[in-house]
């Protein structure tokens, strides 16, 4: 029996940032996961604190998406970005830097031959 399964593009947005006066690991836990929730809420994608471990200051954030077209993806993260960008001032934190990417899922080239 043949499977159809539609194409669909993978997005990964990944967002480095320094919290200004953080003194502590709450502290900088208090920000990520306040950026991290309401990411996760508000547009339903995946959302992770990739470390790194032990550092007060910093953070390195990493959001994905799927989606059935190479724009609806680049828009969910594009908005997920501009969030970010919104909300340095209120949570205190600057973004050092960010890179975003999207790649079509081939859906057959991860399938195992039976």
């Amino acid at each position: 029996m043949d499977v159809f399964f539609p194409t669909l593009f993978v997005a990964v947005l990944l967002v480095s940032v320094e919290i200004q006066g953080s003194r502590s690991m709450k502290d900088r836990r208090s920000v990520v996961k306040s950026l991290i929730e309401r990411a996760r809420s508000r547009w339903d994608v995946s959302a992770m604190d990739l470390g790194p471990d032990g550092v007060w200051n910093r953070a390195f954030l990493g959001f994905s998406a799927i989606a059935p077209t190479n724009q609806m993806a680049v828009d969910r993260l594009d908005i997920v970005r501009k969030f970010i960008e919104s909300m340095q001032d209120a949570e205190g934190f600057d973004i050092l830097e960010y890179t975003q990417e999207v790649e079509r899922y081939d859906h057959f080239s991860h399938t195992k031959n039976q």
